[in-house]
Parts: C-alpha cells; structure tokens; sequence
C-alpha cells in the first residue's frame, strides 16, 4: 500500500520539520513541504489528511517488560495495599472474584511496604491468609522480592538448604523459611508455576501490544525470557507477524544467570540484530544486583537508614561476570547489565571495560537503570563507549526513598543531564511494569523531575533536568542507537520505517508541565494505523 500523508506538522527528531510524507510498503520514500513530496506521489497512493497535528517518531521503549506486563494486567493488584491486612484482603477477593480452583497458581504484583502503616516485608503467614489451597506468590512493585505462601514452599520443596545462583529465600534464626524470595529465587519460582504455552504468549504479547499502541509506542526493548523460553516467545511472535497481527517491534533480551547460560544460547546461533522488522534476537540481559525499594542495590557503603547493610552482589568475583560479557561480545551477543547500586555499576563498568579491549567492533553495551555512579565513573563509561539506559520515573518515584537511602549520595544519583552532556549515550524505558509504560509521563518525568502536582518544588536535584527535545530524543533517535537501529527507525526521514504517532498537541510547545496532559490520538506502524483513539 502506498500512502501519501499531508496537513501535518512533522517533528522528524533531524532538526528539520517537514508537513507531507509519502510511504510505500512501510518505508518513507520522501518526507518535505507538500509541493516537493506531491511532485514524487503516484496516483495510486491514499491521501491521509492529518488535520495540521503534531507528528513524531513513534515512540521506542529501551527496557521493559512485555510480558511481564501482560501478566501483571491479569494479576491481582497490590498496589492499593497500605499494611499486610490490605494484602490480605485483596488476595481473597481476587480468589473469590475469579473463582480460581485450588491448587492453581495465585500471583499479586505491586505492593510496596515502604508505604504500608508497618514498614516490613510481608511474610509467609500473610500469603498463608490469602489462601492454604493454593500456592501465592505476592511480589514486590520492583519484581526483585515476593513473598510465598507454605503450600508453595511444599509443593516446590523449598528448604533452607535451597540453593538459587544470584538468589536467595529468607531464613529465619530456627532455620525455618519466612517465605521472602529474591532476585533469581523469585524469577525461578515464578517461572516452575507459570504457564509457558505458545498460545499464552501470542495471548499476552497481542493484548499488551494493543494497550502500548495507544501510548504511542512501536518498539520496545524487552526482557520477557531466559534462554529455556525464548524458542517458545519467539514462535509467538512469528507465528503473530505471519498472522499480520504484530503491531509492535520487539527487540528481545534474554535474561541469563551464567556463563554456562550465555555458551548455550551461543551454541544455538543467535546473534544480537538477527531476526525479522517485527522480532529480533536482542542483548544478553544479566542482572548485577537488587533494588533501591527492597535494598538489595549493591552499594560500596551501607545503606544510610539501614547501617551495615550494603545490598546484594549477584557476582562475588568480578572475573565471572568478566567472562560472561566477553564470552557473549567475541560471539555477536550484545550484552546489558541490571545496575541499581554504585557497586554494581562499578562491576558493570570493569567487565565492559576488559571486553571492549579484547573485542575489535562496537558493542553498544549497556547498564540498565545506572542509577548512581560519580564523575570518575561516568567518565570510564563515556571513555570505553557504555551506554546507559534510563527510567525517568524513577526520579518521581524514588526521590524520597533514594533520601533515605543514599543521604549525600543523591548528588551521584539519576544524573542524567550530566551523562548526555558527557556524551555518554542514553536510552530512555520504563521498566513497566515497574513504572507506567507511557513515554509521555516519561518524558514529563525528565523535563519536570517532579509529580504532576509539582513536587517537589522545583524538581528533585533541577540542574539534571533535561531540555523537551533531550527527552523526547530519549525514546526515539536514542533508543533506536542502543539497539543499532538508527538508520531504520527512531527519526522520520527518507529510507526508515514509517513508524509515526500523531498527537493531541504539540508537545514541543506546550509548558513543561502541561507535557502530561498531551495524548496520543493516533499511532501507525510502517504507515498502517494501528491505534485510533
């Protein structure tokens, strides 16, 4: 199909604006003022008249959850809950509501202790309450600790002598379990009690992709497997793309615990960028340490409000995780590395470090969510080329447990002005569903650094605020680089995918704190509307 869009006030993150733009078959053969692209259209092409709106690139989230998100919708929400009793209370409901047979998996996600009347970590006697029939697992907003119920414990024969590489379960002093589970603890479990049907998949990739159209995005980089799944997620989304039903590009992180992990996966042949428009093999995802919420980021000094703790190192030995990016990077596996913690990002830092010497092409390795790392580290990251990938919600959401947590460390915190004005590449993400999937409270999040009240006043740390062209560049032309997708998408210009969103207003032009009051009317992928609100 050929398309010839007009009326139109183009934003095409190059630095030019353009009002017309002509597609073929999903690509842009010219993009300008109406006169010179109508001089190249031909008589077969539709016009679509867009009514002089604002358009831009549609949007591209650099680190997210798809599936997880999907799951999440269909989980009972925790997020309402403000003490244990809370949780207990919507566990049941949601029992009832559903009417779910004993013995199937109950899974809640979202709720935050730091917020309960009681600030502690629920424990097994609380998912206990929720159900003795059938196996609960309650998880934490920041999906690194959740809490499991005994029949759980049982039925998966959890003891204290359980052993999860990069995990841990929750001991207390008798030896018996408290039910807490952490970091690839959780992720194991969650993976033995879900289902992994193709069917499943195809189901919660569709209906989360139709809900993200309607925020503007077109791509995501998302973290839904490890290497025993991602054959299964894989045939789903081809199996969805040859049923003309995929209206998202993917590009999958496979999340990997070892090097024994990575050699497998390299022994099937994947490559990072391999795969079709719709579905690519992405990065090795490894995660280097906790959260901020659960404290288990790794840190080289305690915690302020939590003396001698210093959170969890996923790697004892910096040579492990040496190996594990080395090995992925000789073998065309690009490589991210979960990173909360200054301790992390220092290991993150070392590791990319000793492959980008070993290893003769660019890498484009990344650190998801570095989110606090000083001059000196920030310097090596610029100087060895290490992206960082961003989530500017969290400046709104953790500005006042980060407080606590960090003290004086916040001035080495969410530094993101500092990191693009070192020319250190950032992509911007969500995490969703952490935080919410919409790129355009993203970009409120790192225009503004405040809620949408105002607070703080001001903005939390203002001289890391970025400029509305910085942020929106963050999910577009930014977070197409860290996937080596710049000259396919990410800017709207001659030869890229038509991947367009048209919004409400000019988000260019609005005030500041009027950025989250824009909305996405509608969203093309390779000039096929697929959203219309």
């Amino acid at each position: 199909m050929e398309y010839f869009f007009v009326n139109a006030r183009i934003h095409t993150m190059t630095g030019k604006t353009a009002e017309a733009m002509y597609v073929r078959n999903g690509i842009i053969l010219d993009i300008g003022s109406e006169p010179e692209v109508r001089s190249s259209v031909s008589s077969s092409a539709v016009t679509v008249d867009l009514k002089g709106k604002c358009v831009m690139p549609g949007f591209i989230d650099s680190h997210c959850h798809l599936i997880n998100t999907g799951e999440v919708r269909n989980k009972m929400d925790l997020s309402s809950a403000r003490s244990t009793a809370d949780l207990i209370a919507i566990g049941k409901a949601y029992i009832a509501y559903h009417n779910i047979p004993e013995g199937e998996p109950v899974m809640g996600y979202g709720f935050n202790q730091n917020l309960f009347d009681t600030v502690k970590l629920p424990e097994k006697e609380a998912a206990d309450a929720i159900s003795a029939g059938h196996p609960v697992i309650l998880e934490r907003v920041c999906g690194h600790v959740g809490t499991v119920n005994t029949y759980a414990i049982e039925k998966l024969g959890l003891t204290c002598n359980s052993h999860f590489e990069g995990g841990k379960l929750g001991v207390r002093e008798n030896g018996e379990l408290n039910g807490h589970i952490w970091e690839n603890a959780l992720t194991n479990i969650k993976g033995r009690l879900k289902n992994k049907s193709t069917a499943y998949m195809k189901s919660l990739i569709r209906e989360t992709s139709v809900y993200i159209n309607s925020l503007g995005i077109t791509s995501v980089h998302s973290n839904d497997v490890n290497e025993e799944d991602f054959d299964i997620f894989y045939e789903a989304c081809k199996e969805l793309e040859q049923e003309d039903r995929m209206t998202v590009r993917i590009f999958e992180e496979i999340a990997v615990p070892d090097l024994k992990s990575i050699k497998r996966l390299i022994k099937k042949g994947l490559k990072t960028g391999e795969g079709s428009d719709f579905i690519k093999t992405g990065n090795i995802k490894i995660f280097a340490d906790g959260s901020l919420g659960a404290h288990s980021a790794a840190m080289l000094e305690e915690y302020s409000d939590m003396p001698g703790e210093k959170g969890i190192a996923v790697y004892k030995e910096q040579t492990e995780l040496n190996d594990m990016v080395l090995t992925a990077n000789r073998a065309g596996l690009q490589v991210a590395i979960h990173a909360i913690g200054d301790l992390a990002a220092a290991q993150c830092v070392e590791a990319f470090e000793n492959a980008g010497t070993l290893v003769s092409r660019e890498l484009r390795n990344r650190i998801v969510h570095c989110q606090i790392a000083d001059d000196a580290l920030l310097g090596r990251m610029h100087t060895s080329s290490i992206a960082a990938d961003i989530q500017p919600p969290f400046t709104v959401t953790d500005w006042r447990v980060a407080e606590k947590a960090f003290g004086e460390r916040c001035r080495h915190s969410y530094r993101w002005k500092t990191m693009r004005d070192m020319g250190i590449h950032v992509g911007g993400g969500s995490d969703s569903p952490v935080e919410s999937f919409d790129p355009i409270w993203g970009i409120h999040c790192a225009v503004n650094r405040c809620d949408e009240a105002g607070y703080p006043e001001g903005g939390w740390h203002p001289d890391e605020k970025l400029s509305v062209a910085e942020a929106v560049s963050l999910y577009t032309r930014d977070a197409a680089y860290l996937a080596f997708e710049e000259k396919q998408k990410g800017t709207l210009e001659k030869g890229r995918l038509a991947d367009f969103i048209v919004l409400t207003e000019d988000i260019f032009s609005v005030s500041p704190m009027d950025i989250g009051n824009v909305r996405v009317e509608k969203t093309f992928i390779g000039g096929k509307l697929c959203y219309e609100a």
